[in-house]
């Protein structure tokens, strides 16, 4: 099932008038590559039918769209590497728009297909919108709203578009057929199955004594950079009695920690980290672990919105709870309701009348996460295409949901 917040490609829009069949299909994109990514990122593309004239450089030109902070879309140039006027892109066949073509060479030196470069943005931490539209401004391939991956974010993988319409990030292929074997992360590996609550008992080389504890620092979790974390470990023996004295202290896995079994900290960078709660009793050192998979706040955004009510976006591959977050429109706050979770790559709609043209979402630090203007006279007819396609696929996925 086609997944709106994963993708925006692959909808044919032949039943609606004026919108051009789109024979070109963004089949990967390099957004992040390993170590500085300074001009070295890039999108493949692929025709799938007719040969394609491209007309490059300045004045009448195809052009790829980018979709700015702010909602609009931009127009970023196609450039060729040499001096002619046109390219011809064949039937069944890729090329690659990079932001820089040395560099791009410089990284694949062995790709020998068509190559054009072009002064886009492709952030690292929210997806946009990218689309291709000819000379007279006809859209040459489906809007698609990438998704960043982590498995994606500097670990030099692309994203890249599967048979059956999902994304993976995977080992680059460009101008060649996509992976399908996907790249994990260690730290992905490392997730509620491997620690569970399985106590992870470390004793020192110090004397022995029957004493015997056991330590539960707590289960993993997922929160947002700058939320305030609860640790709380409990310490008890065998017998199920508590621990009252010892010595107690907290690692939270980015060279900070604390002593005591209660303590709070909050991550200021996104990340999978292992806090560790550590025990010395009578001579032994006990310890027990969990994983804090920390998100960044742009994968959480404002979507559509209808007279009462407004979506919320889930950008990122993990269910994330936004309890007590908050939208704020002129006097009017709604806060979110204790337990409110959103499931990955998914949107819920809040109910939410709002008395100002504006509405800003806020975490539950008070900090400001995506602001939106609502008001319909204000949307460019990129921004009305843009609602048309997601109406198209809700109604898309209602219709096989039945």
């Amino acid at each position: 099932m086609m997944n709106y917040l994963r993708f925006l490609s692959m909808v044919i829009l032949c039943a609606i008038p004026g919108v051009a069949f789109a024979e070109l299909t963004i089949t990967e994109i390099m957004y992040d590559p390993e170590g500085a990514d300074t001009n070295r990122e890039w999108v493949e593309v692929y025709n799938s039918g007719d040969d394609v004239v491209i007309e490059g450089g300045l004045g009448n030109t195809w052009r790829l769209y980018e979709e700015s902070a702010n909602g609009t879309l931009n127009k970023r140039t196609l450039n060729f590497e040499s001096d002619a006027a046109t390219l011809t892109l064949p039937h069944n066949s890729y090329a690659v728009i990079a932001k820089n073509a040395s560099a791009f060479r410089q990284d694949f030196p062995e790709y020998n297909g068509l190559l054009l470069f072009s002064a886009f943005t492709l952030t690292n931490t929210e997806g946009r919108v990218l689309t291709f539209r000819d000379a007279l401004g006809i859209e040459r391939s489906s809007p698609l709203l990438y998704t960043p991956l982590p498995e994606a974010r500097g670990t030099g993988a692309s994203l890249q578009l599967q048979v059956n319409s999902e994304w993976i990030a995977g080992l680059p292929t460009p101008g060649d057929v996509n992976t399908e074997e996907p790249l994990s992360l260690h730290e992905e590996e490392l997730d509620e199955e491997a620690v569970g609550d399985d106590f992870l008992q470390l004793e020192s080389t110090w004397p022995f004594t029957n004493e015997e504890l056991y330590i539960d620092a707590g289960e993993n979790r997922r929160v947002f950079v700058n939320e305030e974390v609860y640790f709380t470990g409990r310490i008890r023996f065998k017998n199920g009695d508590e621990l009252r004295r010892g010595s107690r202290s907290w690692a939270f896995g980015n060279g900070e920690g604390d002593s005591g079994v209660r303590t709070t900290h909050a991550y200021r960078h996104p990340g999978v980290y292992r806090a560790v709660l550590r025990v010395e009793y009578e001579g032994r050192l006990y310890q027990d672990s969990f994983l804090v998979h920390v998100i960044d706040t742009h994968e959480i955004a404002i979507g559509g919105h209808d007279s009462d009510s407004v979506e919320i976006i889930n950008m990122s591959n993990h269910e994330v709870e936004v309890s007590n977050w908050t939208l704020r429109s002129g006097g009017e706050i709604k806060e979110f309701a204790e337990g409110t979770y959103i499931l990955p790559s998914s949107s819920t709609f809040v109910p939410f009348i709002s008395s100002s043209n504006t509405v800003t979402l806020y975490d539950s630090t008070g900090s400001p996460v995506h602001k939106r203007d609502l008001a319909p006279e204000s949307l460019s007819n990129d921004e009305v295409y843009e609602q048309m396609l997601r109406k198209i696929e809700r109604m898309l996925t209602l219709t096989q949901k039945k």
